[in-house]
């Protein structure tokens, strides 16, 4: 996905007009949102249920760090690479057991 790109317009005799040559193909439309509307609802494009239950999550994960319920990234990681490594034995067996090819490979 492309990065996101910010334009600035200004509003003049009721209609937008960008303060900088833009190049956008003609034809192209673009979904505008004034930042003070922006700002006045939370500062997100979020609807006030999904903002409810984001707080909710938010809460919920607060009360697990408070609750000692964490778990080390890098212990994380080195168990989900340990595990993964383990897959990729275990899957590399089972294709020796059934004699098929490698993976990436093809028997002609």
């Amino acid at each position: 996905m492309p990065p996101m790109r910010f334009f600035t317009a200004c509003v003049r005799n009721g209609r937008l007009t960008l303060d900088e040559p833009i190049d956008l193909a003609d034809g192209t439309c673009l979904e505008l949102v004034s930042t003070d509307d922006l700002l006045e609802n939370g500062g997100d494009l979020l609807e006030a249920e999904e903002r409810v239950e984001l707080a909710k999550e938010l809460a919920a994960a607060d009360a697990e760090i408070e609750a000692g319920q964490v778990v080390d990234a890098a212990d994380f990681l080195a168990e989900l690479r340990a595990s993964n490594n383990r897959a990729s034995r275990q899957r590399k067996q089972v294709r020796a057991t059934l004699r098929l090819p490698p993976r990436g490979r093809r028997s002609r």
